[in-house]
């Protein structure tokens, strides 16, 4: 009988996991990181307002009918808000921002 032992897949999993090459600091991150308008560079201005909007509602796991619903508005206005084809004047985004807890210039242009 062989007196060696093999190594325990977990073993093997920890020594993998301690292998992966991993930032050493706050620095090295930093250093990879972008800036939002260059990962994104078809957010125009003009559309940064529904990019906002369409974030934040996905973040909150709201569908636009639910938004819809809660702010008074039809699910397509949504959609458009989101795309782009219509502005978000004051009156609704403070709907929104109430929603959202959050500041209603988010989603202003």
């Amino acid at each position: 009988m062989d007196s060696r032992r093999e190594p325990s897949d977990k073993l093997m999993a920890l020594s993998f996991i301690n292998s992966v090459d991993r930032p050493q600091s706050r620095r090295d991150h930093e250093e990879i990181a972008i800036p939002w308008r260059k990962a994104f560079p078809e957010v125009t201005d003009d559309l940064l307002p529904g990019f906002t909007l369409k974030g934040t509602r996905q973040l909150a796991g709201l569908t636009q009918q639910q938004l819809a619903n809660q702010v008074g508005v039809s699910r397509s206005q949504i959609s458009a808000l989101e795309n782009g084809k219509q502005s978000i004047q004051q009156e609704l985004a403070k709907k929104l921002a109430k929603v959202f807890k959050v500041n209603y210039r988010l989603f202003l242009a």
